[in-house]
């Protein structure tokens, strides 16, 4: 984290004042954007996972926004994460613009998110008539994280002398059926189907190095679907639980390490069993640097390492770009 100073009247980049607000970092204990600038409601990705420090504390009154550019290469699914269909291959692009806010309930931190998605997804194949895409706006989502210990809720001036601790909060999810869908498509961008997840992130600072920032971050979820009418389609719950050591380098650098367990999740159509139990184990490597207090780039890459014949498979790169007004 960063103290900040003005920039002095000799800066030779005066011109870029008004982008940067006027600021540049000195590595010195005190509110930055690191504090709080990955604070950006999960959910993009779920078969990838949240990502790391998506979770942790923020002071509140803070909007954020987020850009969110994803390709999912040689995936067994394509737009619904929670889906997979064996032995077909998509490669998938996704866009995303995120917007939340964090703010403060009877003393609790709260952060609320709306997430507006769309892109293109192919199916692949040597045969012609088994090839298709689709493009267009994929199922919004709608989120809310709420504090339920170690993080109340503080303003700007409180965050900058809050010494940080374990920090639980309750996460809740829902995927609305919004997205451009046709049942007679081969592929879809939207589910038909209502998605709600519930989750219970939790984040640890360790102190590993000195003055250097880590965390272990744990988060079970549960995931929710309703029936797809058009097809009949029934999905039992999804399990997720997700880990992710983070570190920082510098002060403006840091890296995370992740991996994401997927179980349950079986489907029927027509009450005649479809897929079995998905299980699947996904590793990830991250970077993200703050390019100045207000802004943030982060990319991530992700891979399956291990899956039954009904896991996810497939390669993730995802790369993030985030500011805060």
């Amino acid at each position: 984290m960063f103290q900040l100073y003005p920039l002095a009247n000799d800066f030779p980049f005066a011109s870029l004042r008004a982008w940067f607000s006027g600021w540049i970092p000195h590595p010195r204990p005190a509110l930055s954007l690191l504090a709080f600038i990955m604070m950006t409601a999960p959910a993009v990705l779920r078969a990838s996972g949240d990502g790391p420090r998506v979770h942790g504390a923020a002071p509140v009154g803070i909007n954020i926004l987020t850009l969110h550019a994803s390709t999912l290469a040689d995936a067994n699914r394509s737009f619904d994460p929670t889906l997979v269909t064996p032995l077909l291959k998509f490669d998938t692009s996704i866009g995303t613009i995120q917007y939340a806010r964090t703010m403060g309930i009877r003393d609790r931190f709260v952060l609320l998110t709306g997430m507006l998605r769309g892109g293109q997804s192919t199916r692949k194949s040597v045969k012609p008539e088994k090839s298709a895409s689709s493009s267009g706006f994929a199922d919004p989502i709608l989120a809310a994280s709420i504090n339920l210990l170690g993080l109340p809720a503080m303003s700007i001036e409180e965050f900058r002398v809050h010494k940080p601790g374990t920090v639980v909060n309750l996460f809740l999810s829902v995927t609305l059926p919004l997205g451009e869908y046709d049942d007679q498509n081969l592929v879809n961008l939207g589910s038909n189907r209502w998605t709600i997840r519930v989750g219970v992130p939790v984040v640890r600072p360790l102190e590993l190095f000195a003055g250097k920032k880590t965390t272990l971050e744990l988060v079970p979820n549960l995931h929710f679907f309703t029936e797809n009418r058009d097809t009949n389609l029934k999905q039992d719950p999804l399990f997720t639980l997700e880990g992710q050591v983070t570190q920082d380098f510098t002060g403006r650098l840091w890296g995370a390490l992740g991996l994401l367990y997927t179980v349950g999740g079986k489907t029927k159509i027509n009450g005649i069993p479809r897929n079995g139990t998905q299980k699947s184990l996904s590793l990830s490597a991250a970077l993200s640097y703050e390019v100045s207090p207000r802004w943030a780039l982060s990319f991530r890459y992700g891979e399956t390492v291990a899956q039954n014949e009904f896991g996810l498979e497939g390669s993730l790169y995802h790369l993030k770009l985030v500011t805060r007004f």
